[in-house]
């Protein structure tokens, strides 16, 4: 497996999206992620299109959707995505003193390699999976926690092609997981798990940093996708102390008059939520283009 990202289609973005458990709706040429109930954006929420010309799943018109526009086009409000610019000029010397130390203290004792063997993904990557779920409870894919159900995801992952899997060795043997794809100009880092005790050693900081350092020597990778700004800080920080931004792309949003009003009246946080307005002193840019 190539350390070098070969352009992913829009079928096989949608592929990778269902194994992880998304709910998907192909619309036309677009697939929409089920967010909430009712509540749809595009697989790729910082995809432009003006207003208009994708059309939504019938059900979002009971609901909302939402989707990024072209700047200069009309917008009624913002989605608030974390993503890394400006990749050519990374490097660890670009860090805080002590997340450069963390990096260095990585590498004496951990390695970061392309995972070329879905046998290896699947004995060895469930046990590292069960770990991670112990430690954030995390809700999406409860199937994996069998070993039947990791299985299966692992051939549903290395039945696309495109996508890099690359696993941190500690000692040769697999700690953790990095998957990530290439759509366009746009890197999406979207998958990371790995022991607890390989976070004591800094592990997601190194694969991070070996993704930033491959892509800045990828010229046809514009920025790093990592998600979409969260309300609480939380898992965003360990991005925002690594230099990602919080970019404010403009925005449609439709929203049922009916459920607006009662947002408007009943759940107000959501509803500015919805419309993209947080409250946050971390690194904000307002525009798309960079």
């Amino acid at each position: 497996m190539s350390t070098t990202w070969q352009q992913m289609p829009q079928a096989s973005v949608a592929a990778y999206q269902h194994a992880i458990g998304c709910k998907l709706h192909a619309k036309g040429e677009v697939f929409w992620q089920k967010i909430r109930p009712c509540f749809f954006r595009p697989t790729q929420p910082y995809a432009q299109y003006q207003k208009g010309t994708v059309p939504p799943p019938l059900t979002a018109l009971l609901g909302a959707y939402q989707h990024a526009v072209p700047e200069g086009h009309p917008a009624n409000s913002t989605l608030n995505c974390l993503l890394f610019r400006n990749l050519t000029s990374y490097s660890p010397a670009t860090l805080p003193t002590s997340l450069r130390r963390q990096i260095k203290i990585a590498e004496k004792t951990l390695s970061v390699r392309p995972i070329t063997d879905r046998a290896e993904f699947a004995s060895k990557g469930h046990a590292i999976y069960l770990s991670f779920h112990a430690r954030t409870n995390y809700r999406v894919g409860a199937d994996r926690n069998d070993p039947q159900g990791f299985a299966t995801w692992t051939e549903n992952l290395f039945d696309i092609p495109e996508l890099l899997i690359l696993g941190g060795y500690h000692n040769d043997e697999l700690a953790g997981v990095c998957i990530s794809f290439l759509c366009g100009e746009t890197l999406t880092y979207a998958t990371t798990f790995c022991t607890t005790e390989s976070l004591k050693q800094y592990l997601p900081g190194l694969l991070l940093h070996r993704v930033r350092e491959l892509a800045a020597a990828q010229p046809d990778i514009r920025q790093i996708f990592v998600g979409m700004k969260k309300e609480a800080e939380g898992v965003d920080g360990f991005y925002l102390m690594r230099g990602a931004q919080v970019i404010r792309l403009p925005a449609y949003l439709h929203l049922n008059p009916l459920v607006a009003s009662l947002l408007r009246r009943y759940r107000p946080k959501i509803y500015k939520r919805l419309h993209g307005i947080i409250e946050t002193g971390c690194n904000i840019q307002p525009t798309p283009s960079a």
